[in-house]
């Protein structure tokens, strides 16, 4: 809005110094074209032909016809050139900020969108993969591996979020930026337990001739899996629940936080809802 507000006062000391330049070109035209000619001003007129009271109301009337001849012949047109000049500036102005208005608004839900997606992928894991092993013994070797691994459909551009600095609160855009980076950590966390788990565990129970949905005794699972790998899978285990639980709250809270400053920023539009409601 500042900067909208200084094109616009920049915009106005320019026609009016535009106004002023033109009335100086104007009155030293008219000193030109008179130059050379003998002039009969009222002043002489009166010295030869007029005396008294006549004089000053002859002195009176060419000063009125003066000043009219400049009003219409100058400064009329000129202040119709420059309120029209303003009236086509401000209708421009007014479809400018109408534009960066719609390109603000679909940036918000783009993002809200992204927030949306990050949420809805880790949600997805927690209740597949985590939910069902959370309280399980030995979770680190019941825990089954993600096969498909997320993909980031959405990225948030932080480019086009920058009216955020000048309209809301800027502390908005850090809190996105750590919601974002918190996902990204928390999928390559998954990716890296899963690979572990797919390349590591996974054959050595093959070869004991354990398979993922038998009911052997832990034991027997932990001494096929050996203890560096029991050991690696466990951390990375637990590091992943951490990271899903933390990263979910944190995407959820991330998403209405910056839909009520987008609400206030566009108090008369809709933005998008991709999340439960608080307290659902």
């Amino acid at each position: 809005m500042g900067l909208k507000l200084n094109l616009t006062n920049a915009c106005l000391v320019g026609m009016c110094s535009l106004i002023i330049l033109l009335l100086f070109m104007a009155v030293l035209d008219q000193r030109r074209n008179l130059r050379g000619f003998p002039l009969e001003t009222p002043s002489t007129r009166c010295d030869v032909d007029f005396t008294g009271l006549a004089c000053d109301r002859l002195l009176i009337e060419s000063k009125t016809q003066t000043v009219l001849s400049v009003a219409t012949q100058v400064i009329i047109p000129l202040f119709a050139a420059f309120f029209g000049a303003l009236a086509a500036f401000l209708l421009e102005n007014m479809q400018r900020m109408r534009a960066e208005k719609r390109r603000f608004r679909a940036a918000g839900n783009e993002t809200l969108l992204a927030l949306g997606f990050y949420w809805h992928e880790i949600n997805q894991f927690r209740r597949g993969f985590i939910d069902p092993y959370r309280s399980v013994n030995g979770r680190h070797l019941r825990m089954p591996p993600q096969l498909v691994q997320i993909e980031q459909s959405y990225k948030v551009n932080f480019q086009v979020l920058q009216f955020i600095v000048d309209e809301g609160d800027v502390s908005v855009l850090s809190d996105i930026s750590v919601a974002e980076r918190l996902f990204l950590t928390t999928s390559e966390l998954i990716r890296r337990r899963s690979q572990v788990h797919s390349e590591e565990l996974q054959p050595r129970l093959e070869a004991a001739g354990i398979s993922h949905n038998s009911s052997y005794p832990l034991t027997s699972v932990t001494n096929a899996a050996g203890q560096r790998i029991d050991g690696t899978l466990q951390q990375m285990t637990d590091d992943t629940i951490t990271f899903v639980d933390d990263t979910e709250s944190t995407l959820l809270t991330t998403f209405w936080e910056f839909r009520r400053e987008m609400n206030k920023i566009f108090p008369n539009d809709k933005f998008v809802i991709s999340v439960p409601t608080p307290n659902r």
